[in-house]
C-alpha cells in the first residue's frame, strides 16, 4: 500500500487535509472531520479558515446530503441578505456539488 511507505508526519498531515476537503464536500460531519484530522473542533473551525473553507458551506452539503434539507439555495440567499459574504467561487461549487442550478450571482435561482 502506498501510505505504508508515507512517512508518519506526511500521512498525518495528508489526513487532516482529506478531512478538510471530506467536509468542504459535504461527505461527512464537522464533528467527524475534527476526528479524522486528531484535533478539536475549534481547531478545526480555524483549520478551515486558513485553507479557505466555509463551515458554513460544508454544513448545508452535509445537511443535504444526509436529508435534512432539500435545498442549499435559498439558505445561502438568506444568508447573503444578512450580511454574510461567503467567496462566490466557493458558492458556484457548493452548487455544483448539491447538483442544484444557479450561480452566485443567485439572480437567475431567486
Amino acid at each position: 500500500m502506498l501510505f505504508l511507505s508515507t512517512h508518519p508526519d506526511s500521512f498525518i498531515k495528508e489526513m487532516r487535509l482529506a478531512a478538510i476537503k471530506w467536509f468542504e464536500i459535504g461527505q461527512i460531519s464537522q464533528a467527524k472531520a475534527a476526528e479524522l484530522a486528531d484535533v478539536n473542533r475549534q481547531q478545526f473551525i480555524n483549520a478551515l479558515s486558513r485553507f479557505q473553507v466555509s463551515p458554513i458551506l460544508g454544513v448545508l452539503l452535509f445537511a443535504k446530503k444526509n436529508g435534512k434539507i432539500k435545498q442549499i439555495k435559498p439558505l445561502l440567499i438568506q444568508l447573503q441578505n444578512v450580511g454574510l459574504r461567503i467567496n462566490t467561487k466557493l458558492i458556484d461549487e457548493a452548487l455544483k456539488l448539491a447538483e442544484e442550478k444557479g450561480t452566485s450571482k443567485f439572480a437567475d435561482i431567486a
